[in-house]
């Protein structure tokens, strides 16, 4: 009896040992469990605007905790960036990773990337000739575009928002186009536009011999490409209409301002009518011309009458207004 009773007890005892160290293993496996351990990758690819643990290591266990710690800015999509292991490591410090608990291996630099994505040349040229119509002047037509393209940005949607004043001169305009997400400008393009403008311009209806006095039978208005016709064209007839030519001009040419010049209506020796002015009189003398004259130019006149020569300026045909 007394011999059952001490097995029973041995076994009993030893079940409860075998309890207890199961208990044991088990805790042992938990702080195993809780060891956590930190696998930085030496090159990494993130798509967010800041670069975080979770886009560049294995995390395991607990480590898994410090997925978001924060570890800079993303780099750009076109430049990628290289962070120091030794940084790495300090943040995580900084963010209380437990060095007894936790288990990693950081290289000793870390190439990161932004996941970007293209922007086509065509994708720009486009974005720019669907505002072409409200930009540029009435009469103005884009002929080229040279686009500083293609740009990579990155990854996501994005907008792409064209400046609606061209910017330069007809013929060659500059437009700005921004590639924009939720606000942020992610790139900025510069575009050339290289363009046709279409203005009136007074051309000759015939062949004009130099030296010819211009009629509304000589000239005409024609809608022409500004990049075709002088800088000084002529643009309306009035302009020209009563102009002397100063050589001869081919039919349908543009009239340069330069080929024209107010013909002369008094010849030196011409008899004029010399118009004195004063403040409190104007009278009429007969003159004759000492210097030929268009109108509105200046030249000497000699009265007949007293023989005095004086200054005046050609008024029209024949007359010349002396002021004193």
């Amino acid at each position: 009896m007394m011999l059952r009773l001490i097995h029973w007890a041995a076994v009993a005892w030893g079940a409860l040992m075998l309890a207890l160290g199961v208990v044991a293993i088990g805790a042992g496996i938990v702080r195993a469990a809780e060891t956590g351990r930190i696998t930085v990758q030496r090159t990494a690819v993130v798509t967010g605007p800041t670069i975080t643990l979770g886009d560049l290591a294995r995390l395991e266990g607990s480590a898994a905790a410090l997925a978001d710690v924060n570890l800079g800015p993303a780099p750009s999509a076109s430049a990628p960036r290289r962070l120091e292991g030794a940084t790495i490591l300090q943040r995580l410090q900084e963010a209380g990773m437990d060095a007894s608990a936790t288990r990693y291996v950081i290289p000793a630099s870390v190439r990161v990337e932004r996941n970007s994505q293209e922007v086509s040349v065509e994708e720009i040229r486009t974005a720019v000739l669907n505002i072409a119509s409200d930009a540029l002047p009435a009469g103005e037509t884009i002929r080229d575009l040279e686009v500083a393209g293609p740009v990579r940005i990155p990854a996501g949607a994005y907008e792409a928002r064209v400046s609606t004043a061209a910017n330069g001169r007809p013929g060659r305009r500059r437009f700005d186009v921004q590639l924009v997400h939720e606000g942020a400008v992610l790139a900025n393009v510069p575009v050339t536009a290289r363009t046709d403008a279409r203005g009136p311009v007074v051309v000759t209806k015939q062949p004009v011999p130099r030296g010819a006095i211009l009629t509304p039978n000589d000239v005409a208005v024609e809608q022409r490409n500004e990049r075709d016709v002088p800088d000084d064209a002529v643009t309306a007839p009035e302009q020209a209409i009563g102009m002397e030519t100063k050589v001869a001009l081919a039919a349908a040419a543009p009239l340069p301002r330069t080929a024209l010049t107010q013909p002369v209506v008094v010849k030196k020796g011409d008899l004029v009518t010399m118009i004195v002015e004063t403040p409190v009189m104007r009278l009429s003398v007969a003159g004759q011309a000492l210097e030929a004259g268009a109108i509105g130019s200046g030249i000497k006149v000699m009265n007949r009458a007293s023989k005095q020569t004086v200054a005046g300026k050609v008024i029209e045909h024949g007359v010349v207004l002396v002021q004193r």
